[in-house]
């Protein structure tokens, strides 16, 4: 007889709503129809069906006899439902955390959601603080004297004597300059007294360098570090707490982050077209006459200078228009999108976030080569080569611009929209070659520290020229 009848006789057989019912508390309480079930002999089970009843059934039903018409009278026990042992209810939330973390990582959600063992902020205030300081106290560091000639400070600007003088000097001061920095703006080629400058070094000093900054660039590396840092704490928020590590949170982090990056590299690219424009324009119109000078006496100096050096003041005009013109396109052109010393700056907030991962899964007790895996592959690799050369890349994009050919990208917006989607996609690849390297151990590892660092030869080499 097939098991599945057994247990059907068994609860075709209803009591009397007077009689007690015994059940054993391996058996269900209720049947599927509401009847209660009783016990039955299952002794003259014919030959060969015994082996089809589970052999914990047959333990409970040996000793059991049947008789005809009469049911065996048993004291009542309480009826015991059998626990669910489906129900997540009824485990031991710690045995959840039983799962060692080299099993984790093969499926990466903890890696970079959560970590075993939370170190609090510590390291992200240390690190902010430090830089704070430390930009605050630099200034003040005993370094080597440099010596510089700074002619809004150097020429004096009450005495007309001592002015002439200095002015008539200039081309002396140019002349022995290894270095010629110019503080880049807008309206810089519209001043007659730094077009003057720049061509006189120039004249003068046809071996000396000239560099390029822009005044606004400590301004941009300062408002870049302070937002890097909030979108690291944002992350830190995220990943941490009960809920630490879900999906929407981390995305509504990303959203936040990247929205404003891509109305920034936007603007900057913008910006950066309509300045290269103008300069041509202004170059290639250029006339000594009508450039900009608050004082005649000023501009009477300079015409007696240029006129000593170039000839005339139509050879001076001719000269800005033609080779002046490219080399200061090429300046331009030649110029780095973001200082190396900056990165020092901007790697701050991301190093000690990363730090702070590596060090709370170190402490967690996990094996060294979990620890040195993730130490190699996220801090050294993916923080200290892949972050900054993507950095490089997309500043190296928007500021010479995506071209097909000769012919660069239009319209404006498309250009810093591709230039946004390729450095998102590069550190999606990023994050996703780390976690794979850890989960694989120290050769994937040791692979994917080779991928990180020709590929950040290969960029710094082609777009961080010196």
């Amino acid at each position: 007889m097939p098991l599945e009848l057994v247990f059907q006789n068994c609860c075709e057989q209803r009591e009397d709503p007077g009689d007690d019912v015994t059940l054993h508390p391996s058996f269900p309480a209720q049947h599927e129809d509401g009847a209660q079930c009783t016990h039955s002999t299952f002794t003259n089970l014919p030959e060969g069906d015994e082996a089809l009843v589970h052999p914990s059934l047959q333990g409970e039903v040996t000793g059991l006899s049947e008789t005809d018409g009469e049911e065996p009278e048993i004291p009542a026990m309480p009826s015991v439902s059998s626990p669910d042992l489906t129900s997540f209810d009824a485990l031991d939330a710690t045995l959840m955390r039983g799962i060692p973390l080299r099993q984790t990582l093969q499926w990466g959600a903890h890696l970079w959601l959560s970590d075993p063992r939370s170190m609090r902020c510590w390291l992200m205030l240390l690190s902010l603080t430090g830089a704070m300081g430390g930009l605050v106290v630099f200034p003040y560091f005993p370094l080597a004297s440099e010596i510089c000639f700074l002619d809004f400070v150097c020429v004096h600007q009450t005495d007309d004597r001592k002015m002439q003088q200095g002015i008539r000097s200039i081309g002396a001061f140019l002349a022995s300059a290894s270095e010629l920095r110019v503080l880049w703006s807008a309206p810089y080629l519209q001043r007659l007294w730094c077009v003057f400058e720049l061509a006189a070094y120039r004249k003068l000093n046809p071996n000396g360098r000239i560099v390029i900054s822009r005044i606004m660039t400590e301004v941009a590396v300062l408002l870049s570090f302070a937002w890097v840092q909030l979108v690291v704490v944002g992350f830190w928020v995220a990943r941490s707490g009960p809920y630490g590590g879900e999906p929407w949170r981390l995305l509504v982090v990303i959203v936040c982050a990247g929205l404003p990056t891509l109305a920034s590299m936007s603007y900057a690219a913008v910006q950066k077209q309509d300045a290269d424009e103008e300069l041509r324009s202004q170059l290639t119109n250029f006339d000594v006459m009508t450039v900009k000078c608050s004082s005649e006496f000023d501009r009477q100096c300079i015409h007696d200078a240029i006129t000593r050096w170039y000839g005339s003041l139509s050879a001076f005009n001719d000269y800005i228009r033609g080779p002046f013109c490219l080399e200061v396109l090429q300046l331009r052109r030649s110029q780095r999108g973001i200082e190396g010393h900056y990165f020092i700056v901007l790697l701050l907030p991301t190093s000690s976030f990363f730090l702070e991962g590596s060090l709370a899964v170190f402490m967690s007790g996990v094996p060294g080569e979990v620890s040195i895996s993730l130490f190699l592959a996220a801090v050294v690799c993916f923080n200290l080569m892949w972050i900054p050369s993507v950095v490089v890349l997309g500043a190296h994009l928007t500021q010479h611009g995506v071209r097909v050919g000769r012919f660069r990208l239009r319209p404006s917006l498309l250009e810093p929209l591709l230039i946004f989607v390729l450095c998102v996609i590069l550190l999606a690849v990023g994050i996703g070659a780390t976690v794979a390297a850890v989960a694989n151990g120290i050769p994937a590892v040791i692979l994917w520290n080779i991928v990180g660092l020709v590929f950040a030869a290969v960029t710094w080499m082609k777009c961080f020229r010196v």
